[in-house]
């Protein structure tokens, strides 16, 4: 169900209802993204959810947009933790991917001041650097991971996801990426987190920082175990 919010997009979505039709609503029923989130969201505890975001923002703007489902996400979320952006003091050449693909989201999402202080930040070109990733781990060490996982998916009888996903990104790209997000969710003491006022360019999806400093901060990771994310990727391969 991802839909850029562009201008076109919006226009669109104002022809569709009439602002009393949408006041107290949740979000489309055909929205099957927000059917299982709230689903699972009602089945949990007031401030004990943890939202993982590993892509464009487009979603879960639509849902801070809307009264009903903003109102469940702030009554049973205790965090949500973002993969995409960057550091604001870093020079970087590109927009991150995830953000740029739906830079006004991610503008969206990072300015819900009632949010902030449940929002983390994982930057796909800080925390989540492939090259960095190597240069801990060590070019053999990796290698011995993927061999690893292709032994093990190959004696299992079960489908496993990381090693199947492993037999077509054979650098292992994908391991600065989701799997980074999964760790810190479950183990955010193993990374060092930095509180910061920031804003998102809605024109590019480039994070900076906010021009009023009295902005609400939201937590931005700097850094994460590598050694201790490795060990905890290669828990989740089956035996084999």
């Amino acid at each position: 169900n991802y839909r850029s919010h562009t201008l076109d997009a919006f226009l669109d979505k104002m022809k569709e209802t009439s602002p009393e039709e949408n006041e107290r609503k949740p979000p489309n029923e055909c929205n099957s993204a927000w059917v299982e989130i709230s689903r699972q969201l009602n089945r949990q505890p007031d401030n004990s959810a943890t939202l993982l975001c590993i892509g464009p923002l487009t979603n879960l703007a639509d849902w801070l947009d809307n009264e009903v489902s903003s109102d469940l996400l702030s009554l049973k979320l205790n965090k949500i933790i973002i993969l995409g952006g960057n550091h604001p003091s870093s020079r970087m050449s590109n927009v991150e991917f995830n953000f740029s693909l739906d830079p006004i989201a991610a503008h969206c999402v990072l300015s819900k001041s009632i949010f902030k202080e449940k929002l983390y930040l994982i930057s796909t070109g800080g925390v989540c650097d492939y090259d960095a990733l190597i240069q801990t781990l060590g070019q053999q060490r990796l290698d011995g991971f993927i061999k690893k996982s292709k032994i093990s998916s190959e004696n299992s009888n079960q489908s496993f996801f990381l090693p199947t996903l492993l037999q077509f990104d054979t650098g292992a790209f994908c391991l600065s990426c989701d799997p980074v997000s999964a760790f810190v969710a479950s183990n955010p003491k193993r990374c060092q987190w930095e509180h910061l006022p920031v804003q998102v360019d809605s024109s590019t999806g480039l994070v900076i920082a906010a021009t009023n400093n009295a902005d609400a901060k939201i937590s931005i990771a700097t850094s994460i175990d590598l050694d201790g994310y490795f060990d905890w990727i290669c828990t989740l391969l089956p035996d084999g």
